[in-house]
C-alpha cells in the first residue's frame, strides 16, 4: 500500500528525512518527492507513515538538530 506524507519543512531536516528513508528500506520503499517534503511510502504496514515521521523526529534530535 503507498502512502504519501508531506513533512513540514520548517520542523523536518532534509537529510534526516533521507537517513530515514535509508533505514527503513527494509520495512518500506520511500523516496522524497519534492522541495515541501512530500514522502511516498510503499509498504504493507498500516501505520508506516506515521512511524517514520516520528523516525524522523527522533534522529533530529539525537543529531542535535531538533
Amino acid at each position: 500500500m503507498e502512502r504519501k506524507i508531506v513533512l513540514n519543512n520548517k520542523l523536518y531536516h532534509k537529510e534526516s528525512i533521507l537517513q530515514a528513508i535509508d533505514d527503513f528500506k527494509s520495512e518500506a520503499k520511500g523516496k522524497l518527492l519534492d522541495d515541501t517534503f512530500t514522502v511516498s511510502l510503499t509498504s504493507p504496514h498500516d501505520n508506516i507513515h506515521m512511524e517514520f515521521a516520528n523516525y524522523v523526529l527522533g534522529l533530529m534530535k539525537n543529531n542535535g538538530i531538533a
